[in-house]
């Protein structure tokens, strides 16, 4: 029951965080751009009036579409099912959804870079890191501020472009060289130069270096938390940063196997061709990076 329970949890955990987060950040995103209303913009106009029914409304809508997509009951017959009395009714007997993401987001800072440690096998290891920034973007999103949302758009920017430049960068390799897992790759940056400094501006920009963007994301959701003028979310701050630390533990030995391990991997080099698109993408978020009011100043 221990292990079925805790890997029946894990899908669950993740869907949650990824889809609040990213839906309604994405939504302020594109609204933004396009110029479209929807759901983001209707959060923020019920952050900057304080308006708690619409914030409460927006986020338990967003809650119970996961629910119904994960089949939890009584969810699983879907969100449609519910009359509008009865949506209703849910959401003024709901005083705040704060401290249940609040608790998310630490579960899912914990599940995320927890996992990341165990892992070996690089894909594995960066599907728990997205899982862990998703816990960072429920954090930021707990705050139910402006700076908050701007917080959760700008990290589903940054993260996008560097959870696509690494998983190009995972695929390439796994073409030219034998194997995914990271004892395979000791010393690859002797042999492939270009790729194995892919690997190490990657691993650098998911740890939040500068220059790359994924930096002024995770300030911007710590600001969001310290500005937010509660003991729990200073607390949950902390939380962020702890968390920050603890993915640094399986990020560094990357760069630390790849760049600095001794041994020749056995395999064709990865074309040079083949790299172009995650160099494009490392390149866009040092950009964002170094002029983050390029993203930041499309955001309200």
């Amino acid at each position: 029951v221990q292990h079925v329970m805790r890997n029946a949890m894990l899908p669950v955990v993740t869907m949650l965080g990824m889809d609040i987060a990213i839906a309604l950040g994405g939504a302020v995103l594109i609204e933004s751009v396009f110029g479209l209303p929807g759901l983001g913009k209707l959060t923020i106009t019920g952050i900057s009036t304080f308006d708690l029914p619409i914030i409460t409304g927006t986020v338990v809508f967003a809650l119970l579409r996961v629910m119904q997509s994960a089949a939890i009951a009584p969810f699983s017959s879907g969100v449609s099912g519910f009359a509008p009395s009865q949506m209703g009714a849910i959401l003024h007997g709901i005083s705040s959804v704060q401290p249940v993401l609040v608790g998310l987001a630490l579960l899912t800072m914990l599940v995320g870079n927890l996992g990341g440690l165990a892992q070996k096998n690089l894909r594995r290891m960066f599907g728990y890191s997205s899982v862990a920034q998703t816990g960072y973007m429920l954090a930021a999103l707990s705050t139910m501020t402006p700076l908050g949302l701007v917080a959760v758009a700008f990290t589903v920017w940054n993260h996008g472009l560097l959870k696509s430049a690494y998983f190009m960068i995972v695929g390439r390799d796994e073409e030219g060289y034998e194997g995914r897992d990271l004892d395979r790759l000791r010393g690859l940056a002797k042999e492939d130069k270009p790729l194995g400094l892919m690997y190490a501006s990657a691993s650098l920009a998911m740890v939040g270096s500068p220059p790359f963007g994924l930096f002024w994301s995770e300030i911007l959701v710590v600001q969001a938390m310290v500005f937010a003028g509660s003991a729990m979310f200073l607390w949950l701050a902390v939380a962020v940063g702890l968390n920050v630390v603890l993915s640094i533990g399986y990020y560094y030995p990357v760069i630390n196997t790849v760049v600095f391990g001794s041994g020749q991997p056995a395999g064709a080099r990865v074309p040079r061709k083949d790299l172009l698109a995650p160099t494009l993408l490392l390149a866009v978020s040092a950009l964002t990076g170094l002029v983050p009011g390029l993203i930041l100043g499309i955001l309200p």
